[in-house]
């Protein structure tokens, strides 16, 4: 019987660590937007000292809206000590920029390990036919930052 009990012990730690990895990975993407425009951010998960990552930013319209592909667009960020990262990303630097959405990628460089915190605001132009306004979108990502090998 102790090496059943073994055995099974040994399924449940791996049940606990799986289950860790994808609340960790559900973690790493927020949704914000209203009934104009959702914007998805991807946090990288599982950065580490030494090892690039990126924080990817994606707005796209809802139905009867389209973004500006005009407007002036921006990506502002800023970090805690523990990262490197842009501070400003502008429109020609959108890795994909169409009325469909836009799309920044931010590359971060972690410096030190532990909980680092990045913070943004998103700008972009909303239209519904030809009227169209300026959105700016706040946000806030935690990371976990390991030591790297």
């Amino acid at each position: 019987m102790p090496v059943f009990a073994r055995v099974v012990r040994g399924i449940v730690a791996v049940l606990f660590a799986l289950s860790c990895d994808a609340s960790q990975s559900a973690d790493a993407r927020q949704k914000l937007g209203d009934r104009r425009y959702s914007v998805v951010i991807d946090a990288p998960v599982g950065l580490s000292t030494g090892n690039p990552g990126a924080l990817v930013l994606e707005a796209r319209p809802e139905a009867g809206h389209k973004l500006s592909i005009d407007f002036p667009s921006r990506l502002e960020l800023s970090s805690s000590s523990g990262l490197d990262l842009p501070a400003k990303l502008d429109r020609e630097a959108a890795s994909d920029l169409r009325e469909q959405g836009i799309r920044y990628s931010a590359p971060i460089q972690a410096t030190q390990p532990g909980k680092q915190t990045i913070e943004g605001r998103l700008r972009v132009g909303v239209c519904t036919g030809d009227l169209c306004e300026p959105v700016e979108v706040p946000f806030e990502v935690e990371l976990l930052v390991t030591a790297g090998s």
